[in-house]
């Protein structure tokens, strides 16, 4: 049980289901690749608010448990604006800002959802000022994490808005961009994916939010893959 009396099981069809085409079609891109070894972790990031990224990384999270039938966990490592504990019922929980401080330990705080194979560690209490975490406590917690799940999936702030996106994503085997058409600016994009180059991680491609067409689909723009999700307002493309 939560703090609200609520069953401590995260309720993520009715929410995400309507987002079916994006599950679908967003999953093999992030899939591990045969024969890898090890956890593999994946860094959702927009450029600012309202980009879509706990959508996004949810319908990711979604894909990958409900395909590779092994132990997927979602991680809201958002604690600047944290949603995703309302959009999946489950009220007021310890979430990621305690287990970094060890009170209680993350196998306490982790909840079932009603995916098969997926669970659920929410950011907890927000924290607008000021570090959102200690970065000498995230090593251990991935450390940990690897021996349980096969993927984690990491929804990140807005990178070009506070530190802590930076530092989640010099922990991530492959970065998922995420722009939202109609609302992420062209120069707040490009911004993004120069940061995104400049740390060195992987990039699988740009996810373009809600665009005006139904579904995913690539469309090419100068030679690099683009996933847009329901075409494309502008063009972004992945740094080479």
């Amino acid at each position: 049980m939560n703090g609200d009396g609520k069953s401590a099981r995260a309720i993520m069809r009715p929410t995400f289901e309507r987002f079916r085409a994006t599950i679908d079609g967003l999953w093999p891109h992030l899939s591990p690749a045969d024969g890898a070894r090890g956890c593999s972790r994946i860094v959702c990031v927009g450029a600012e608010h309202g980009d879509g990224t706990t959508t996004i990384a949810s319908c990711a999270a979604i894909g990958l448990a409900e395909n590779l039938h092994a132990e997927v966990l979602l991680l809201e490592a958002n604690m600047r604006t944290p949603g995703l504990a309302a959009m999946v019922d489950l009220g007021v929980a310890p979430g990621l800002c305690h287990v970094l401080a060890d009170t209680p330990s993350w196998r306490q705080s982790v909840v079932a959802s009603d995916i098969s194979g997926l669970s659920v560690l929410t950011a907890g209490v927000a924290r607008v000022d000021g570090p959102a975490f200690d970065p000498a406590a995230l090593p251990r917690l991935f450390a940990e994490l690897q021996d349980k799940f096969r993927v984690v999936v990491i929804d990140a702030p807005p990178l070009l808005l506070y530190g802590d996106g930076r530092l989640l994503l010099s922990h991530a085997d492959t970065a998922l961009p995420i722009v939202c058409a109609g609302h992420t600016g062209k120069a707040a994009a490009r911004a993004m994916l120069r940061e995104l180059e400049g740390i060195g991680v992987r990039s699988v491609c740009t996810v373009l939010n809600r665009s005006p067409v139904a579904g995913l689909q690539f469309v090419d723009s100068v030679g690099h893959s683009q996933l847009v999700a329901r075409p494309r307002a502008w063009s972004v493309s992945r740094p080479r």
